[in-house]
Formats: structure tokens, sequence, C-alpha cells
């Protein structure tokens, strides 16, 4: 089934729970994934619709085979204003600005992930956080 769908033109990757559990070479689609891959875990992302959400979707669904589709680049299929979650650079990295009292103008050096906005603003304000959060304090100017 994986390989069928990759077969056309918008679908960039298709992945079975074989090689997202498995510990072999992979491509960039494959390594972004298996960070976030839980064995057993139903998936639907990202061939979703409001049915699908709803657990109305059909027996012939690549979830229903543990696949998880990659997108082609600047491929949508929703008719939603937004959507995130794919492994393209566009979605991996966004611009993160803070401005306020206190905060001089200027541009930070190195990457910046969203994980970092929580624990940068609660550094900011001088509150206290688990410093086990997944993200760090980034050097605002």
């Amino acid at each position: 089934i994986a390989r069928q769908l990759e077969r056309t033109d918008f679908i960039a990757r298709a992945m079975t729970p074989g090689e997202l559990g498995g510990a072999g070479p992979a491509d960039k689609f494959l390594r972004y994934y298996r960070h976030s891959y839980i064995s057993g875990r139903h998936t639907t992302f990202p061939l979703w619709t409001k049915e699908v959400l709803y657990g109305k979707f059909s027996d012939t669904h690549p979830a229903n085979w543990g696949i998880i589709v990659e997108f082609a680049e600047n491929t949508s299929l929703w008719t939603a204003r937004a959507n995130h979650g794919t492994s393209h650079r566009y979605d991996r990295e966004v611009p993160i600005i803070f401005m306020g009292k206190g905060i001089q103008p200027g541009v930070a050096p190195g990457p910046a992930r969203t994980v970092d906005i929580a624990p940068t603003l609660a550094n900011l304000a001088g509150v206290s956080y688990p410093k086990t959060v997944d993200g760090k304090v980034l050097p605002v100017p």
C-alpha cells in the first residue's frame, strides 16, 4: 500500500510501521517521523478529514495499516486555512519575534524552535519553570 501511494505525484513518502519502528537506514522523512512515532498508536495524519477525526473512515484508509504519509513539498489537500506537522523546512522552521518593554531590537544568532518560546518567555518574566522542558532559553537582545 505504501509503495502504491508513493507512485502519486503529490505524495513524497509513505512510511510503514516497520520502517517507522526500525533502526535501519532512513531518508530525511523517515528520520523526522521516527522521533515522534509510538508503536500501536493509531494515526490518521496527514490523510485526515472531518470524518476521520470522528473515527468514521473506510477500511481502506492508509491509517488502518499504520501508514503515515508525507505530502510532496507545497502540497495541500485541505480547505482549512492552515496546516502543520510536515517534515518540510517551512513547517519545521518558524520565525519567532519577541518585543516589549526591556527587549532591545536585534537578531539573535542561531536556530530557534517553537518549544523554545515558553522557556524564553518564562525567563524574561522571571518565572521559574521545570528545567526538563523540551526547549531552551533563547538569547533575546
